[in-house]
């Protein structure tokens, strides 16, 4: 994976990317419940937006996006993606930003496939975007983008 707090870039304006790792401050409380609402935040969850790498996309001092990422084998799995839309930015922008950065970090660290936690939004964006549905159920859907 990338180097902990690596900032990646300013994708949208107001918006900075940056990847940390387990060793690094976690996520704080107060963002993972803005991000996480309800029952999404289940101790599994919470687990991981502690011990995996994680991308989080920040408007000035507020984190806006966070998604947890590991590489396994040859593939990107994100199974955590948290967005909340309270600065001006739209949710869409957000989440341009960060599939942009999960995409990257996909090709960086030699993967062509990324598999993630359908975000909240549309199928046909996600689709516009080069993703499938690859697994549907009641607890949610998967959908993979082959990339480079």
């Amino acid at each position: 994976m990338m180097p902990s707090a690596t900032p990646i870039g300013p994708p949208e304006p107001g918006l900075e990317i940056t990847v940390r790792g387990p060793h690094c401050a976690p996520v704080s409380e107060a963002d993972v419940r803005r991000l996480f609402t309800g029952s999404t935040l289940t101790e599994q969850r919470l687990n991981r937006l502690r011990e995996w790498p994680r991308m989080l996309v920040a408007c000035g001092d507020r984190v806006v996006a966070a998604a947890t990422c590991q590489r396994i084998e040859d593939e990107l799995l994100v199974p955590d993606i948290g967005i909340c839309a309270e600065c001006g930015c739209s949710e869409r922008q957000i989440i341009h930003a960060l599939l942009d950065a999960l995409e990257t970090a996909c090709l960086a660290g030699g993967s062509r496939r990324i598999v993630l936690s359908s975000p909240r939004t549309s199928l046909g964006f996600m689709e516009r975007r080069g993703y499938k549905t690859v697994k549907a159920s009641c607890a949610g859907s998967w959908i993979e983008k082959v990339v480079g």
